[in-house]
């Protein structure tokens, strides 16, 4: 083991963690909501069902059954599949902290 792989990282490191996962976490929860309304209005017929289904863990089996728009299931559905692409967008960036020469790599591996 190398002596560089024991340093601690520095707080600076901690910002560009930080930096990189705002902005591959909020890349792919829009790719995610461009997605999943695509995917919602090719199966349904609508958009809003495919996000009122995320917020189930709001709502229950019951916002899977929501066909329109609404701040209840829809933004809330929304505001849940931003927050997971962002919690999981930093989980690979503190894993991955040294690559930086990729940026377009953690917004595909996010969107997977």
């Amino acid at each position: 083991m190398e002596k560089k792989d024991l340093e601690r990282p520095s707080p600076q490191k901690g910002r560009n963690v930080l930096q990189r996962s705002c902005v591959s976490g909020n890349a792919a929860g829009l790719l995610m909501a461009v997605a999943i309304g695509a995917v919602s209005q090719t199966v349904t017929g609508r958009s809003a069902p495919g996000f009122n289904a995320i917020s189930h863990m709001v709502w229950g089996e019951r916002a899977a059954r929501q066909p329109d728009w609404s701040p209840g299931y829809t933004g809330i559905g929304l505001v849940l599949n931003q927050l997971a692409c962002l919690f999981w967008a930093g989980c690979y960036e503190a894993m991955d902290h040294r690559q930086t020469d990729l940026p377009a790599r953690p917004v595909i591996l996010a969107c997977t």
